[in-house]
């Protein structure tokens, strides 16, 4: 379809860089044009990619949590009573079969698992766990979340490593 999503945000831009700013001259104006010029940039490089990049992390961000529930077992109370939600969500099907995975969709179930992860982080400093298998899913923990940072580094750089005002 054109003009594509990234190619509208671009022309926002390019409009907003050739006809509007040269005519801020007030400063406040002016920084808030270069706020929006860096929020534009940001939507432009997100508009393709979100879809994959949720894609990439739901699968990374399973991947952790079913390492947790092989490692884990059931020991310790704290995430003993949360392995049974970690299944759930794991065994959910969050879209249809046949179903385009929608940017919404992806989103649900990447806030979803992201918030157990979350939970989890809390469960592997309670007590009553294996010190070894806590130790590997600490360092599962650290190395998605590496991992995701790098993968949404493109989106940040260099949108938002320009002058701030």
């Amino acid at each position: 379809m054109r003009p594509s999503a990234r190619e509208i945000i671009e022309g926002i831009a390019w409009t907003l860089d050739k006809r509007v700013a040269p005519h801020a001259t007030e400063p406040w104006a002016a920084s808030s044009l270069r706020s929006i010029r860096g929020l534009l940039q940001h939507l432009a490089e997100r508009v393709e990619v979100e879809g994959p990049l949720l894609a990439e992390d739901n699968a990374d961000l399973r991947a952790v949590l079913a390492g947790a529930l092989d490692r884990l077992g059931e020991n310790g109370a704290a995430w003993a009573a949360l392995a049974p939600e970690v299944r759930t969500a794991l065994d959910r099907a969050w879209r249809g079969p046949a179903a385009y995975p929608t940017v919404a969709s992806l989103t649900e179930e990447n806030e979803a698992l992201s918030a157990l992860v979350e939970r989890l982080i809390h469960a592997l400093h309670a007590d009553g766990l294996d010190d070894l298998a806590r130790a590997a899913t600490i360092a599962a923990v650290r190395e998605y979340l590496a991992r995701q940072a790098e993968r949404e580094r493109p989106l940040y750089v260099p949108a938002f490593t320009g002058p701030p005002y």
